[in-house]
């Protein structure tokens, strides 16, 4: 399917970027293309299409500048359509001028196993549901940090994805990293909180096998969990967290209390688009206060 002839005869270009997306929300490109321009100026709605480009999710909570680059296409995602977007970065038809990935998933399978491996065995011994009082100093507390990459500043906001791994049972693999490659074809740009118990340590392994490193760029943002505090789609969470999982409130209360990385998110968009229609690359890999600007340290 050719995405391009959807687009407005005035636009050559409609960046696309979602931000707790829903992937079963389906609806013809067409449609959403024309939803989400407004008046030329900006993105009202942030659209993620699917691998085919035959259905797209869609979520309104960015604004940003659009942009115009000569009928190319760029794509940005997060949570599972950041692993979709991650394949799409490596498609070597290249169907997209650049990509932006948010707490993506997918990004190294062996990674994946040994994290959900070690979270499987450490949990039930970490648990506050069944271990209250447990101080940080202990080397159980340390070992699950290590197992999910977060510092153990970052525990309250554990209990929601440590019981989701039980022991005995399979290690659920998820968005096709067995798939990924670490080739880039494209410029590309990652985004993670680092408190993102779900995918950082993935993110991180996914930063240290690509290739060519020049291709790609990650921007850690300290303190942030997997969904930033200011998204609407952090409620989701918290809601799955009280009325589900029937955690204990404190673990949705760290879900919106915690630092945003949206403002990283909309400078990262920035640079990539002068990355694509300029040829500038985006700054070199680094860690930032939520708020503080990217430093321009080199490639």
């Amino acid at each position: 399917m050719n995405r391009r002839r959807f687009l407005p005869k005035r636009w050559c270009l409609v960046p696309v970027l979602a931000l707790g997306i829903t992937l079963s929300a389906q609806a013809p490109v067409s449609n959403v293309v024309e939803s989400v321009v407004d008046h030329g100026r900006q993105i009202k709605g942030l659209v993620a299409l699917d691998v085919d480009g035959k259905s797209v999710s869609k979520r309104f909570v960015l604004r940003m500048p659009a942009a115009r680059w000569n009928g190319l296409l760029v794509i940005g995602a997060h949570g599972g359509g950041g692993g979709i977007t991650r394949l799409a970065a490596e498609d070597e038809k290249m169907p997209y001028a650049g990509t932006l990935i948010i707490a993506g998933a997918g990004g190294d399978l062996a990674t994946r196993l040994d994290q959900q491996t070690r979270m499987a065995a450490l949990w039930p011994l970490i648990d506050p549901r069944a271990n209250y009082g447990i101080p940080a100093t202990d080397p159980k507390i340390r070992a699950y940090a290590e197992a999910v990459g977060t510092p153990v500043e970052a525990r309250r906001l554990w209990p929601y994805t440590g019981p989701r791994v039980v022991p005995g049972t399979p290690v659920t693999i998820q968005y096709a990293p067995e798939l990924v490659t670490g080739g880039v074809r494209v410029p590309t740009i990652e985004v993670v909180g680092t408190w993102d118990d779900l995918v950082v340590r993935e993110v991180r392994a996914y930063r240290d096998r690509v290739q060519p490193r020049d291709r790609h760029r990650l921007y850690q943002v300290e303190g942030v969990w997997h969904m930033s505090s200011d998204d609407d789609g952090v409620m989701s969470f918290q809601y799955i967290a009280t009325s589900r999982m029937t955690l204990d409130p404190d673990v949705a209360n760290a879900m919106g209390e915690g630092p945003s990385y949206l403002a990283t998110v909309r400078e990262a968009f920035d640079h990539l688009v002068r990355w694509v229609e300029q040829g500038v690359p985006a700054p070199a890999n680094q860690t930032v206060k939520p708020g503080a600007r990217l430093a321009i340290i080199g490639k």
